[in-house]
C-alpha cells in the first residue's frame, strides 16, 4: 500500500494516509492471515519523504508495545466482530492460544463483548499493562469489564485474552 496516492515519488502529491489510517489497515491484513508491504516512495535523490518517516515512527512507536498482536500471529478466529474491532491469534510453545483484540472503537461502559467465544480465558489484559481484567462467559460471547474509561492508545488498543489449549468457539469448530 502507498501512503499518499503514488506507488513513486510525486513532489505535488500531498493527500497523506493519516498513521491512524496505514496501523488500521497493518491490523485488518493481519486478522486476515496476510502480510503488509508500504511503499515509502523515496524521491530521486533516494530521500525518504519526512511525511513517510513520521508516520513509519508513528506505527513503529505502537509496535513497540503492540508488536506481539501482529508478529507471527496468524488470521483471526472470530466471526461477527463489530466494525471497529480485529482479532489475530498466538499458540505459545506451552500450547496456549492467544486471541488478540484490536479495538478501535473503545467502549464507553467499560465493557466489552467478544462475540464467538464460549470457553473462558485464563488470563485478559491490555497489552502495554500488567494489571488483569475480568472475563467471563454470558450468552454472546465472553464478556470483558473494567475496562479503563479512555483508550490506552489513542490509535488502537489490544486486549489479549489467553485460553489453555485452543479455544472454545461457539460456531463448535476447532481453531
Amino acid at each position: 500500500m502507498t501512503m499518499n496516492e503514488s506507488w513513486g515519488y510525486k513532489s505535488f502529491d500531498h493527500d497523506w494516509k493519516s498513521p491512524e489510517e496505514i496501523l488500521w489497515m497493518l491490523v485488518d491484513i493481519t486478522s486476515k492471515g496476510g502480510n503488509f508491504l508500504f511503499n515509502i516512495g523515496p524521491d530521486g535523490m533516494g530521500n525518504i519523504p519526512a511525511p513517510s518517516v513520521s508516520r513509519l515512527l508513528a506505527v513503529g512507536e505502537w509496535m513497540e508495545t503492540h508488536g506481539e498482536a501482529i508478529y507471527g500471529c496468524g488470521p483471526s478466529l472470530l466471526e461477527g466482530l463489530p466494525e471497529g474491532m480485529r482479532s489475530s491469534t498466538k499458540v505459545d510453545e506451552d500450547g496456549h492460544t492467544r486471541i488478540f483484540l484490536f479495538i478501535r472503537d473503545w467502549p464507553k461502559d467499560g465493557r466489552l463483548v467478544v462475540p464467538g467465544v464460549s470457553g473462558e480465558p485464563f488470563e485478559s489484559r491490555l497489552l502495554g499493562s500488567e494489571a488483569g481484567l475480568e472475563a467471563r462467559v454470558v450468552d454472546q460471547g465472553v464478556v470483558v469489564e473494567g475496562l479503563p474509561e479512555e483508550p490506552p492508545h489513542e490509535m488502537v488498543s489490544v486486549l489479549s485474552l489467553s485460553f489453555a489449549g485452543k479455544p472454545v468457539l461457539r460456531s463448535g469448530s476447532e481453531p
